[in-house]
């Protein structure tokens, strides 16, 4: 983690973000996420049909145990089912292609487009250039910042990622053990 948390302060200075609260916020999303390490979203094959069902309600909270164990034993189909027309999908592969990555598990085509023309990387092209540290950290800021709306630390959990209370809890941790501590200061 301190050569995550490093990467995460020169993203930070590099894109001129010096409120320790943006800071110590993006570093606990980032830790509830990926654990700060970039990384492609893995497949649920293995994933217990509750938390599943905890983790994407509106797109698979529906699905009996059987339809759900079919969908997660084919990680392709099951990524589409999840992501598929939403996020700029709109190919039928793209939920699969624009899963997940880096250190916020960023989804979806438009904003693999998006984050990648703002920072200049063809993420769109190749998605998993999302997983290089320094792109992933850089990801991390221009997009919690393009979305939170400057209120509170509630607000900006809001801008990354479903509301499940396990990787809550971790985030929660992270940030306040980053304000206590002043990592972020």
């Amino acid at each position: 983690m301190p050569d995550s948390l490093e990467i995460l302060r020169r993203a930070f200075a590099t894109d001129g973000i010096g409120d320790p609260l943006a800071r110590a916020g993006i570093a606990a999303i980032a830790m509830g996420e990926s654990g700060l390490a970039p990384r492609t979203e893995a497949s649920y094959s293995h994933t217990p049909n509750a938390r599943i069902r905890a983790i994407f309600p509106s797109r698979l909270g529906h699905l009996g145990d059987d339809d759900l164990d079919r969908l997660k034993s084919d990680d392709a189909a099951f990524f589409d089912a999840v992501y598929g027309g939403m996020l700029g999908n709109h190919l039928v592969g793209d939920g699969y292609r624009y899963r997940g990555r880096g250190i916020i598990q960023l989804t979806g085509r438009g904003n693999y487009a998006a984050l990648g023309r703002k920072l200049g990387v063809a993420l769109e092209d190749d998605p998993d250039l999302a997983n290089d540290p320094e792109t992933a950290a850089r990801i991390a800021c221009a997009y919690v910042l393009a979305r939170w709306d400057r209120v509170s630390w509630e607000s900006m959990k809001r801008c990354v990622g479903n509301a499940v209370a396990s990787t809550e809890a971790v985030k929660d941790a992270a940030f306040a053990r980053f304000q206590h501590e002043g990592t972020f200061a």
